[in-house]
């Protein structure tokens, strides 16, 4: 091995580390001695360090040729194809190449092969470490080692939602980055290049299955997307195990059979946009003994199970409580409503509370006026006149008008279609709708006083002055009187503005309501103190309010309605749907559902809890104000200037006319327009 250095000794010292020798094993001849060479330059020293015969260094034992080796001769050149024309003598004379991997060079009378180290590749020349260009000769001890490859270990993670229905692995895969030299053909200078190659380090599936085991996760297990997360070689997210959802069951219902039998018919629109409501069936009819409804019973759910292998209860099913109201009863062990009288079907659904009755028909043949009286039925009118000056007709069911309303009233407790116009009229249908309206915050308020009464009850029970007073015996009614009358003073007016409105619509409401509010002046408004007995009694009108309050708050399914094709000077009250087919001018109209209107709104105040569509709204006169809930929104054709528009607390008054006037709040409540 010929090896430089800036002595001697330093010469033979690289030469003996990289023969992995020691002295006295080789036999040192010195080529030349270091000296100084022109304008003062070092010349290196070059020695030979031969092994002595039937000695060999540990690097030339293995198979693989060490990394540090002098740089090779001619026989070393690179391999020219058999159909290639063959290079010239001293071809590749002064030359460097990348070989196998090998760093190989040939050197010329008058130059040497320089050579560049890049990032990743340590490159050593008679054992300095060289990151520069340089010159390269055969004679050279050259050494050319990569960087180590590098390692990425998987990052993971295993997250469980918040019920333990579902494991999701979030998987980072690992990889490992190999380098090898790429192969060069000879050139003057050569410029080392690394190729890298990043294989994927796939992670052991019994890692996950550990982990899952360590967590709990016993059930739902899926195997298969675990050993698609250990190979895969992006990002991702991966269900690897998924509970039971439990079954739901199903709430008792009703089938209503009259309604399969007689299917409602709305009124025909002509191609004018008038309505004919000549053509309509929209109070349907039975007959005595018919059958009405099917009762089913409730079904309950299925459990499922969670991750953990813990059972998840289904939601809880309720029986639908059925009432037989007047001209209906129950038949074959209370699994079906029969109708006891011809008449009117009714139903009247809050939540799971049902009641259904039947309601005999009142045909009028003329008009309402002085002649006939005022009409007032339990069940249906159908007025074929109309409702003349100062007249009212009054139904627990629903009204049918074929001609006008001309200053008069008509209230129902359902529908009410009138095939004319109504001029100065009042109209009102569902009257149980303003009475949830009114009842709704009177109940809430009921809970939460009596709540708190019950919470002040059990405090002074639980004093000593009181242990062995005289509640066992006299009941709570002396305490709940000295309590009303001072931190509880105002519990008394709002039980009586309770029962008050309750009274007031006792004809339309179910017997139940008035029971309830019988039973609440009883045990609490009486001058004696009523019969309150304990905290259980208390605790039970805490419960039968927040029913009632229920029912009030649950929409009702099945609402009523108001139909007419002109009004004029006068008000609309409906707990449901408004359609007017003509248009209003200067009308007060409340609907608590949507209100329709195919023709022209002129003057006047409208509000319409679930929207408004209209064609045209507006006057050049006075205001006309359209008014919807926050939820809603409001829809006009064609809308006049100072027309406004109200959604929720958010009004707008048009500054000019408008067409496709589109009105709603976002989701921070502002008011759009478009």
């Amino acid at each position: 091995m010929i090896s430089r250095g800036k002595t001697i000794h330093t010469a033979v010292s690289t030469a003996l580390e990289l023969l992995e020798t020691s002295r006295e094993h080789v036999v040192i001849e010195i080529i030349e001695p270091e000296s100084k060479g022109l304008w003062g330059r070092a010349k290196p020293a070059v020695v030979r360090v031969t092994l002595q015969r039937g000695e060999t260094s540990p690097s030339s034992r293995e198979e693989t040729p060490s990394p540090a080796t002098p740089a090779p001769s001619a026989e070393s050149a690179p391999p020219v194809p058999a159909n290639a024309k063959q290079p010239e003598p001293g071809a590749f004379a002064g030359k460097a190449w990348i070989q196998d991997g090998v760093l190989r060079t040939k050197d010329a009378p008058d130059k040497y092969p320089l050579v560049t180290p890049c990032r990743g590749v340590l490159l050593h020349v008679n054992g300095i470490r060289v990151e520069t260009t340089t010159p390269i000769t055969e004679k050279d001890v050259v050494s050319v080692t990569l960087e180590p490859a590098e390692e990425v270990e998987p990052v993971w993670d295993i997250h469980i939602d918040d019920r333990w229905m579902a494991a999701t692995l979030r998987m980072e895969p690992g990889y490992t980055i190999e380098r090898r030299l790429e192969e060069a053909e000879p050139v003057d200078r050569l410029l080392f290049r690394v190729r890298e190659r990043k294989r994927p380090k796939p992670l052991d599936p019994e890692v996950i299955h550990a982990a899952l085991r360590g967590r709990g996760v016993v059930y739902g297990i899926r195997s298969e997307a675990i050993e698609a997360a250990c190979r895969a070689e992006a990002a991702g997210e991966y269900e690897i195990a998924a509970g039971e959802r439990p079954a739901p069951g199903t709430n008792g219902s009703c089938t209503m059979v009259w309604e399969e039998q007689a299917a409602s018919v709305l009124p025909r629109t002509r191609q004018d946009g008038t309505v004919d409501f000549r053509e309509h069936r929209q109070f349907p009819s039975v007959t005595e003994g018919q059958v009405l409804a099917v009762i089913h019973p409730s079904s309950p759910g299925k459990p499922g199970k969670t991750i953990a292998g813990e059972p998840v209860e289904p939601e809880p099913v309720y029986e639908l409580a059925v009432t037989a109201g007047n001209g209906v009863a129950f038949v074959d062990a209370e699994a079906k409503l029969v109708a006891l009288q011809s008449g009117t079907p009714r139903v009247q659904r809050k939540g799971m509370l049902l009641k259904m009755s039947v309601a005999p028909k009142l045909l009028h043949p003329g008009d309402i006026d002085m002649l006939s009286g005022n009409l007032r039925y339990q069940g249906d009118i159908e007025v074929l006149g109309s409702v003349q000056d100062g007249m009212t007709a009054e139904a627990t069911g629903n009204i049918f008008v074929r001609g006008n309303v001309n200053m008069g009233r008509v209230a129902a407790s359902g529908s009410i279609v009138i095939t004319s116009n109504m001029i100065g009229s009042h109209v009102a249908a569902g009257l149980g709708g303003p009475f949830y309206a009114d009842a709704a915050p009177l109940l809430s308020e009921t809970v939460q006083k009596l709540t708190q009464l019950r919470a002040a009850i059990v405090q002074v029970n639980a004093a000593t002055a009181f242990k062995n007073g005289d509640l066992g015996r006299k009941g709570l009614s002396p305490l709940v009187q000295v309590l009303m009358q001072g931190k509880f003073k105002t519990l008394r007016d709002l039980l009586t503005r309770l029962c008050q409105t309750v009274a007031a619509h006792r004809d339309s409401l179910d017997e139940r309501w008035t029971q309830y509010a019988d039973n609440l002046a009883k045990a609490f408004l009486r001058s004696d103190g009523g019969g309150l007995k304990d905290v259980a009694e208390l605790e039970s009108y805490i419960r039968a309010t927040g029913v009632f309050l229920d029912c009030c708050e649950t929409k009702e399914s099945g609402e009523c309605f108001v139909r007419f094709s002109y009004a004029h000077n006068g008000t609309v009250r409906c707990g449901g749907d408004v359609t007017v087919s003509a248009g209003c001018y200067q009308v007060s109209l409340v609907c608590q559902g949507a209100l329709t209107v195919t023709g022209f709104v002129r003057g006047g105040d409208y509000y319409a809890r679930n929207g408004a569509d209209l064609q045209e709204a507006g006057t050049r006169g006075g205001p006309t104000r359209i008014r919807v809930s926050e939820k809603a929104s409001i829809r006009i054709g064609n809308a006049l200037a100072n027309t406004i528009v109200q959604v929720g607390a958010a009004s707008y008054k048009l500054p000019e006319d408008m067409s496709n006037v589109h009105a709603r709040l976002n989701k921070d409540g502002t008011l759009l327009l478009q």
